[in-house]
């Protein structure tokens, strides 16, 4: 067997390979092309998704933005709603005066404001040991009751008949602290001119005056008939010492009358203040 050259050997191989050298040349070419052509396609396509994308992030921002403006406006009007309280609440304190918390009523009265001008009242009245019989229970639930009709009595219109009218001028003050309209005329002449012009809801009267003619001891009595005989009106008669049962100078037949034309022509009547403001809210609540 005949042996070939070693250079045929090389040679041969030579041609066998290189044929195939050239097809995978051809398709490596062919493949990057595809594979460029695809890159450009697949960014074409997905070039309208990251447009879509970036509207949708701007459109986050947007309502983002806008819902952090509706927070500051909420939390502006709430600063400016407090701030408006704080003014009325200033407003009210330099009305009432020294006071240190504010009442229910619409006026702003304190509860303490409240029962300082009702010890002031009792230690008004005309008996001097009055205060001692009114505990500091009775004060509270005089005041509390006023609160509670703080809008039936800032619609009151008050008459209060007296010879001295400073001796009532606490009781005066709290009643026109919570807006109630009080008069005060000092004889029997001076009320009846003002009933005669005008309605009042509660009409209070002392009984006895220093000096207003014949009678003066009992003037509040002879006030509270004339009222009734008019105007079918029930008084109210404050008085420190009135006991129309153990009047001296009276037969048991005129007490009796007394009495009688009492029960008729008055709705109440004491010598403790804290009772006279209960029985005005009574008769205002009728």
């Amino acid at each position: 067997m005949a042996v070939l050259p070693r250079t045929a050997v090389v040679i041969v191989h030579g041609s066998v390979n290189r044929p195939r050298s050239r097809h995978c040349a051809t398709s490596s070419a062919s493949a990057s092309d595809r594979t460029t052509r695809e890159g450009s396609l697949s960014i074409k396509l997905n070039a309208p998704v990251e447009r879509n994308n970036a509207t949708q992030e701007l459109g986050g921002i947007v309502a983002e933005t806008a819902e952090l403006l509706r927070a500051v406006a909420s939390l502006l009007r709430v600063v400016i709603g407090a701030a408006v309280v704080l003014v009325l609440i200033r407003m009210l304190l330099a009305r009432s005066g020294d006071l240190k918390s504010l009442g229910v009523g619409p006026t702003g009265l304190s509860m303490e404001f409240v029962e300082r001008k009702v010890d002031q009242a009792i230690s008004q009245s005309e008996q001097p040991n009055t205060e001692a019989h009114v505990g500091q229970a009775a004060r509270r639930s005089v005041a509390w009751r006023m609160q509670r009709n703080a809008d039936l009595i800032a619609n009151a219109k008050i008459l209060w008949v007296d010879d001295h009218p400073e001796n009532n001028a606490a009781v005066l003050d709290l009643l026109r602290r919570f807006d109630a309209v009080v008069e005060t005329p000092r004889s029997n002449a001076e009320a009846l001119a003002l009933l005669a012009g005008a309605r009042y809801d509660v009409i209070i009267s002392d009984v006895a005056r220093d000096d207003e003619g014949p009678d003066s001891e009992l003037k509040g009595v002879e006030l509270a008939n004339e009222v009734f005989s008019r105007w079918s009106q029930p008084i109210l008669l404050f008085t420190a010492r009135f006991n129309p049962a153990t009047l001296p100078g009276m037969s048991a037949e005129a007490r009796l009358q007394l009495i009688t034309q009492l029960e008729r022509s008055v709705f109440g009547r004491t010598n403790r203040m804290d009772v006279a403001l209960h029985l005005i809210m009574d008769q205002l609540e009728r």
